[in-house]
Parts: structure tokens; sequence; C-alpha cells
């Protein structure tokens, strides 16, 4: 009878373990869910900003970029090609690459809406 009685208690005891190690395991979920929600709300409430941030951020670009000559578009332009070609030949990152066309598309663009601005379109 002792046998059987030991051999209970051992599976009481290893019932009563693992009772513990789910329940352990259900607060550490349940901790990690609320606070991967907090982040989630974090990141929500700063993307508005972020986003405002940006918006305001592409229009005084865009304003700086209009208010510059087109000799100095033209320089921009080139100047950024020339950077862009130099980092690809020397094996740079695309990344990189791309970063360093960036202030030619934007003077492009500028120098493009100054021609169709000042294109006479037919009656």
């Amino acid at each position: 009878m002792t046998t059987s009685t030991r051999a209970t208690e051992s599976t009481s005891t290893t019932k009563s373990e693992t009772a513990k190690a789910a329940d352990t395991a259900g607060d550490a979920v349940s901790t990690a869910m609320e606070r991967a929600r907090e982040v989630a709300d974090t990141a929500a409430a700063k993307a508005g900003d972020l986003a405002e941030r940006a918006s305001k951020a592409t229009a005084d670009i865009e304003r700086s970029m209009s208010n510059r000559s087109d000799a100095r578009l033209r320089l921009i332009t080139t100047a950024s090609v020339a950077f862009a070609a130099g980092l690809f030949a020397g094996g740079a990152p695309r990344l990189f690459v791309l970063v360093a066309l960036a202030p030619a598309g934007l003077a492009g663009a500028a120098l493009l809406d100054r021609a169709e601005e000042s294109a006479i379109t037919p009656v």
C-alpha cells in the first residue's frame, strides 16, 4: 500500500507542478500581450504626429526648391547625379546611391514644373 500511496503522491505533485508552470506561462503571456498593446497604442499615437511633420517638411523643401534660380537647380541636379554615380562606381550600397539621387529628383521636378508653367499653350 505504501507503494500505491507514493505513486499517488508523486502523480499529484507532478500535476500541481504542471499547473503552477501553466499558470506562470499564462501570466507571462498575458503580461506580454498587455505590453504589446501599450506599444501599439503609443506607436499609433506617434504615427499621426510623424505624418504631420513629414508633410510640413515636404512642403518646406518644395518651397525652398521653387525659390531657387534655374542655374542653382541645374547645379544641384548635376552635383547630385555626379555624387551618386561616384558612389555607384565605388561600390556603395544601393540605398546610399538612391539617397544621393534624392536632391537631383527634387531639383529636377522643380525645373520641370517651371518649364510647364512657362510653356505656351495653344489656343
